[in-house]
């Protein structure tokens, strides 16, 4: 039996390139992933604080829509015209025992997803009841009814096909 030698040096061998293989990647991976980790846009909210200011003024303004006893009735008319296609009617009837009526509240339509079709408008009123008109609404939207000051809130979710809504404060501790 001959015994073959070869003359190849080792850089040029399978062998030595197959073993160096696993370990040169994982560090290459791991440079990656430092530099990935280091750049892009954070996707994690870091104003805590600014968060719970915001959360503790939605809890005062829901018990004081509670210690006024407010209920609110809301009513989306359809179109009434071809010249109001792009418009509705609002009737919103506010009312509670220990609450007196301001001439205007603020309404806020606010869509799930879509920002662009959120619509805020002032109505004015007396004894409270409130009109105004706004752009139709399209799907499922979330209701805000408040004063100016914004020192109560009611909050109340209409669907879809709804056209009308009852609003009144959550429960405490809700």
């Amino acid at each position: 039996m001959q015994k073959i030698e070869d003359d190849r040096p080792w850089y040029r061998q399978f062998w030595p390139w197959f073993i160096a293989f696993p370990p040169a990647a994982t560090v290459v991976a791991g440079f990656v992933t430092l530099w990935l980790a280091g750049t892009g846009p954070s996707l994690v909210v870091d104003d805590y604080g600014k968060i719970g200011k915001v959360t503790t003024q939605r809890a005062l303004r829901d018990e004081r829509a509670r210690e006024l006893g407010l209920e609110a009735s809301i009513m989306v008319a359809g179109i009434t015209s071809a010249d109001d296609a792009g418009a509705v009617d609002i009737d919103l009837s506010l009312a509670g025992p220990r609450f007196k009526s301001p001439a205007l509240i603020v309404l806020r339509i606010v869509h799930p997803t879509l920002a662009e079709r959120d619509v805020e408008t002032v109505l004015s009123g007396l004894d409270g009841r409130y009109r105004g008109r706004i752009p139709r609404p399209v799907g499922r939207l979330y209701i805000y009814v408040t004063d100016v000051e914004r020192t109560w809130r009611l909050v109340g979710e209409l669907g879809a096909d709804a056209t009308e809504l009852r609003l009144a404060p959550p429960a405490a501790g809700a």
